[in-house]
């Protein structure tokens, strides 16, 4: 809580972990992933020797010891800057999924609009990376049928963690079956604490509190509740830079 609005939302779409079996290959974002997420860690080792599929680690310190477990290391200093890269330049060159858009997605213009505001290069100087890294990630990514981008909390930025987003909407892979994001809090239940009600304005499965449905819901057992729900309350939703 209190560390912004791309901590709360990015796990909404998940692909589940049984997918990354179906996966093409695998981006992992952030440190000693194989010590943070040992099963998960083992999901994904395991599919690259059965399947031959390529791990690529995206660093932001260097000698870690992961990197020497995955087939490719990419260093960045600054993920959020990375990824907003990555996007500018899927967006300059016309490289998105304009169907995945139209049908799933609303107030591209306004973020494309946005976006080519910002001056390219000097993006990725501010990501600590190099142009030739970023366009071939973009290659590597749009190559692949079911990719999937693992990241760890702990080490992303929640703007980094809202860019992560659009890249998989831009580029059409969110909710697809093998491919996608998997968002990994950094402690344990750190997203059911909201299913429990740490935050007044959320309800169960990060719903708003005044949607219909979720009052229905709700108020089918309305024998477990001593107080009446809201009818108002101020709730605010920002799609974020990247």
């Amino acid at each position: 809580m209190g560390r912004g609005e791309g901590y709360f939302h990015n796990s909404n779409e998940n692909t589940p972990f049984c997918d990354l079996r179906g996966a093409s290959k695998v981006f992992i974002v952030g440190g000693e992933f194989h010590l943070d997420h040992p099963v998960i860690n083992q999901i994904v080792f395991t599919t690259k020797h059965r399947e031959g599929i390529q791990v690529v680690h995206l660093a932001n310190e260097p000698e870690q010891r992961f990197s020497k477990k995955a087939d490719q290391q990419i260093n960045i200093d600054n993920y959020f800057y990375f990824f907003k890269a990555v996007n500018h330049y899927i967006i300059q060159k016309e490289l998105v999924d304009q169907a995945y858009i139209s049908s799933r997605t609303y107030d591209y213009d306004v973020y494309r609009a946005e976006m080519l505001k910002n001056d390219y290069k000097q993006i990725i100087s501010l990501s600590g990376s190099n142009q030739d890294a970023v366009e071939e990630f973009v290659k590597s990514w749009l190559g692949e049928l079911n990719p999937v981008i693992v990241f760890q909390e702990k080490y992303v930025s929640a703007n980094a963690s809202m860019a992560l987003h659009n890249l998989v909407m831009l580029t059409g892979k969110l909710g697809k079956t093998g491919s996608g994001l998997i968002a990994l809090k950094e402690t344990n239940n750190a997203h059911g604490i909201f299913d429990m009600g740490a935050c007044h304005k959320i309800g169960v499965g990060a719903e708003p509190i005044l949607d219909e449905e979720l009052q229905f819901q709700m108020g089918k057992n309305g024998v477990l509740w001593i107080c009446l729900l809201p009818s108002t309350a101020f709730i605010r939703c920002s799609p974020g830079a990247g």
